[in-house]
C-alpha cells in the first residue's frame, strides 16, 4: 500500500507538513516548477531569486503525493512532466542524462567544465526521486507521463555509466548504486543491476577498512547517505543492496550517535565537507533524519 499522512508518526508528518507549507510559497503556477529560494529565502517575494530549481521541484512532487489534499497529485503530476523536460538528451556528452539546474541557466558550451556548466550528480539526487514516486505512486501517474519517465531513466543511466563514478564519492555513489539497480529491473536490463551492484561491492569495500564513509563526519552528507541506505534497505531492488546496505547502515548510525551532542543539537568535529558551523543555523540533512 502507498505511503500517505496516516501511515507516518508524528515526527515524521510534522517535518512533511513544515516542508511542504514551506515549499507550497515557492510554487510558480505559470512555470510549473518552484522558484529557487536562493541563499537567503524571501517569503515575502518568493521570485526574488528570478530563478527556478528543478531538483527540488522533483522532491516537492514526491512530497505532494504523499500528502494528497486536493490539486496535489494533479501539481505533482505536471512539476515531473516539466523536470523531465529539463533533461539533457545528447548522448556523447559528459552532460547526458542529467538535468538543467534551473531552466534560467545557458546550454553547456563545448568541452564544458563539470560543476561549472551542469551537475552530474542531477541524474541521482532526480531519479532516485521519481524511483520513489513509482515505487510508491505509479497508480496515480498517467501512461504518457510513465513512458516518459521510463525513457529519463535509461537516459540517466546512460550518463551515469559513461561517468565512471568513484565509489569513494560516498553520497552520489550510494544513490547511483540504487539508481543502476532500480532502472535495471524496471527496464529488464540486467547489466545495470550488476553495475549498480558492483558499485555497492566497492563501496562497501571502502567501509568495511576502518567502518567509515569517505565523506565522514559530514552533517549534510550523512543525511545524504542515509536516505540512500534507507533506499537500499526500503525497496529491495537487489539482495545485494539490501545485505551490504543493513550493515553499513548500522553501523552509520552508530557513528553518528557517538559525535551528536543532543544537548547542543549538532554534531561534534572536525567535519568532512560541513556547509555551517551550527546546525540549528543551516539545513543539515542529517538534522531532518533526527528530527524523524
Amino acid at each position: 500500500m502507498a505511503k500517505d499522512m496516516t501511515s507516518l508518526d508524528n515526527n515524521a508528518r510534522d517535518l512533511l507538513a513544515a516542508s511542504l507549507s514551506w515549499a507550497d510559497r515557492f510554487w510558480d503556477e505559470a512555470m510549473g516548477l518552484l522558484w529557487s529560494p536562493g541563499n537567503i529565502a524571501d517569503l515575502d517575494h518568493p521570485d526574488a531569486s528570478g530563478s527556478h530549481t528543478v531538483r527540488d521541484s522533483a522532491w516537492y512532487a514526491l512530497g505532494l503525493l504523499l500528502r494528497n489534499a486536493p490539486g496535489d497529485t494533479e501539481r505533482a503530476i505536471r512539476i515531473v512532466d516539466t523536470v523531465l523536460r529539463y533533461q539533457f538528451d545528447e548522448p556523447g556528452q559528459p552532460y547526458h542524462g542529467t538535468f538543467y539546474r534551473t531552466p534560467e541557466e545557458p546550454h553547456p558550451p563545448l568541452a564544458a567544465v563539470e560543476w561549472q556548466h551542469y551537475d552530474p550528480n542531477w541524474r541521482e539526487f532526480i531519479m532516485t526521486t521519481i524511483d520513489i514516486i513509482l515505487s510508491e505512486y505509479e497508480k496515480r501517474l498517467p501512461a504518457p507521463l510513465l513512458q516518459k519517465i521510463d525513457a529519463a531513466m535509461a537516459r540517466a543511466v546512460e550518463g551515469a555509466l559513461a561517468r565512471r563514478l568513484n565509489a569513494g564519492y560516498t553520497n552520489i555513489a550510494l544513490m547511483n548504486a540504487y539508481m543502476m539497480c532500480f532502472a535495471g529491473r524496471r527496464l529488464g536490463h540486467p547489466v545495470w543491476v550488476e553495475a549498480g551492484e558492483r558499485m555497492a561491492r566497492e563501496i562497501y569495500g571502502l567501509f568495511e577498512r576502518y567502518h567509515a564513509f569517505e565523506e565522514y563526519n559530514s552533517p549534510t552528507y550523512y543525511g545524504v547517505d542515509a536516505y540512500a541506505l534507507a533506499l537500499w534497505r526500503a525497496y529491495e531492488v537487489s539482495p545485494v543492496l539490501r545485505d551490504l546496505g543493513s550493515d553499513m547502515e548500522r553501523l552509520l548510525w552508530a557513528d553518528i550517535a557517538r559525535y551528536y551532542h543532543a544537548e547542543l543539537r549538532n554534531i561534534c568535529g572536525p567535519w568532512d565537507r560541513s556547509y555551517g558551523m551550527d546546525m540549528r543555523r543551516y539545513v543539515a540533512v542529517i538534522g531532518e533524519w533526527i528530527w524523524l
